[in-house]
């Protein structure tokens, strides 16, 4: 992406500024499956990173959905999360004690002094 008229200094001051701004903490985990021999397989998920963060709710309310055949509660918040943070769509983040999937992420803006990303908890799971 273009540097849209800034220094590199400025764009790394204001990556700086904006990190400050993120009070938490999170663990960026990705999962590896491997093989249970008789045609499933485990997860185990590894850790990739901790980073500074920032979780903030989302208009949309949390909503009512079937997860592993049982009724679940969807809580969508959005992330935000330094500009080089290691995020994807199939990767989850651990926030205190609760665990977020990563639905979405929202990268199409400028400067990219930060990164951020539609996140869900699944409660009643």
């Amino acid at each position: 992406m273009p540097n849209l008229g800034l220094a590199a200094r400025t764009l790394a001051l204001m990556r700086a500024q904006a990190t400050q701004l993120l009070p938490d903490t999170c663990t960026i985990q990705s999962v590896s499956r491997s093989s249970d021999g008789a045609g499933g397989w485990s997860e185990t998920w590894s850790t990739l990173a901790t980073v500074a963060c920032r979780l903030d709710p989302l208009k949309q309310q949390a909503q009512p959905d079937v997860v592993a055949g049982r009724e679940a509660i969807i809580v969508p918040r959005q992330l935000t999360v330094p500009y080089d943070a290691p995020i994807d769509v199939d990767r989850r983040v651990v926030v205190g004690s609760e665990t977020y999937e990563i639905r979405e992420l929202m990268d199409d803006h400028s400067w990219r002094v930060c990164r951020r990303a539609k996140v869900v908890r699944v409660a009643g799971t």
